[in-house]
This record gives structure tokens, C-alpha cells and sequence, in this order.
């Protein structure tokens, strides 16, 4: 029966399941529908592509896809006939096309992420095979046994290889990002960021303070300052009896700690 391949597990790849998905003629992608199958007040939900066959009020489906269980949708859509569609024989339907750009995915998938070695391949196969043995065995205890020490050396060996994956993977970002601004430096970008970010020596250079309208008239430097007034703003001397008694005042203490 078609029920078998309502959905497609690959070896190794539990968490990307493919089914068929379906569009309405819309375009939009219609929620699962909910039956009541008179069992109590538990209401059934569905979300397998034939149940949108119209009928009982249900949304009728115009076209299938590839779905994946990780959230990725297939680009291209297949037309649903549903003259030609049996009721009695699902099996017939041809769902080659959404199956195929799933298999396609998993394929890309696959070829993104870290291979086993054979041998261990093999090995964790055959722990996993004995396991399931036990446990059709009803060996509960040996189950639980052997599953903590997967546990145990899952604990020991997962923790350090992220840590030491993420330090990997930081200084890898570091190194590019290094190299991404000494690309920029060397085409003469570099020094146009930094002027526009306030890094360079001009940007940082502090720039004078304009004078009030109100003290155009007066000479002199214009110091900003919280005074108010006739006076306010203007550079005021500084008195020859103060600037000898700070000169008195660091002879002193370079004569009490030694000199310079």
C-alpha cells in the first residue's frame, strides 16, 4: 500500500524525513486538516497529501512537492489529477517527482557533512543491531546497561571535540576577517572605513570650538567654559606668582623622592 510511502527515511539521516507536500491553486500551503473519527474527544490530525482531495470541505490540493522534515520545500511543483487518481489505490499516484528533488537534498546533504570511517561505521551498526536484539529479547536490564555506557563515552569525547571545534572555527573567522582588511588596506578601501569610523589620527583629532555670536567682537583664543557674562568664554593669564609657585612645588618633590 501507498501508506509505506507516505514518507522517506535515508540511513543516517533520521531528522531530514521526506513526504509529499502540496500547494493549493493559490500557491499557499494549507494547514493539516482534522478528523474526527469518533474515538472519544481525541480529533485526528492529517497532514498526508491525499486527504486534500476536496471532499467533506477539505482544501483540494492543485499541486505535490518535496518536503523535508528540516523545513526545506522543493522548488519545483507537479500537478495533482485527481480525476485519475484512484480512491481505492493510492499506489498508483506518481510521486516520483517530489520524491526525487527530496533524494536530491539528502544527496546535497550528505555530501556537506563528516563521513565515518568504515570501520567504525560498523561497529556502532553492529551496537545498535545488538541492542535492538536485547531489546526484542525483553534483556531490559542489558538495554539500560549498554545504553549508559554509550552515554559514559558519548559524555567524555562530545564535550572537548566542540570546545576545540569552536576555537577551530573562531580563529578561522579571525584569519579571514584579518585577511578581508588587509585586501581592503592594500586596494586603498582600508583607509576610507577608518576615516568614516573615527579610527585614523585626523578623524580623531578634536576640532576647535566655535565662538558664540555674541563674543565675535572680542581678540584673543575663545575657551568654552560654564561663565557667563561680559567675560564669559575669554582666556584669562595666568599669574607669574602662581606659575613660579608650581615650579617651587615640583623642585621640592623631585628633591624629596631623588630627582628625575
Amino acid at each position: 500500500m501507498f501508506r509505506e510511502r507516505d514518507s522517506w527515511v535515508r540511513e543516517g539521516f533520521v531528522s531530514h524525513e521526506g513526504v509529499v507536500g502540496v500547494l493549493l491553486a493559490d500557491g499557499s500551503e494549507p494547514g493539516p486538516v482534522y478528523v474526527d473519527m469518533g474515538s472519544g474527544g481525541h480529533v485526528h490530525q492529517l497532514t498526508d497529501w491525499w486527504v486534500y482531495d476536496g471532499t467533506l470541505g477539505r482544501p483540494t490540493a492543485a499541486s505535490m512537492r518535496g518536503r523535508c522534515a528540516c523545513g526545506l520545500r522543493g522548488t519545483a511543483t507537479y500537478a495533482i489529477d485527481w480525476v485519475n487518481i484512484p480512491d481505492d489505490d493510492l499506489d498508483d499516484a506518481d510521486v516520483s517527482g517530489p520524491y526525487g528533488d527530496w533524494s536530491a537534498h539528502l544527496d546535497d546533504v550528505a555530501d556537506h557533512t563528516v563521513r565515518l570511517p568504515d570501520d567504525l561505521a560498523v561497529l556502532l551498526e553492529q551496537a545498535g543491531e545488538l541492542i535492538g536484539q536485547l531489546m526484542d529479547q525483553g534483556e531490559l536490564a542489558l538495554v539500560l546497561r549498554a545504553s549508559d555506557e554509550l552515554e559514559t563515552i558519548v559524555a567524555a569525547h562530545a564535550p572537548p571535540a566542540a570546545r576545540a571545534l569552536a576555537r577551530a572555527l573562531a580563529l578561522a573567522l579571525a584569519l579571514a576577517l584579518a585577511l578581508a582588511l588587509a585586501q581592503e588596506e592594500r586596494s586603498g578601501l582600508m583607509p576610507a572605513t577608518a576615516q568614516d569610523l573615527g579610527l585614523t589620527e585626523e578623524a580623531a583629532r578634536p576640532t576647535a570650538p566655535l565662538r558664540p555670536p555674541h563674543l565675535a567682537s572680542l581678540s584673543g583664543p575663545w575657551i568654552p567654559g560654564a561663565a557667563s557674562g561680559a567675560g564669559a568664554g575669554v582666556r584669562r593669564p595666568v599669574s607669574r606668582r602662581r606659575v613660579r609657585s608650581r615650579r617651587t612645588c615640583r623642585g621640592s618633590r623631585r628633591r624629596a623622592f631623588g630627582g628625575c
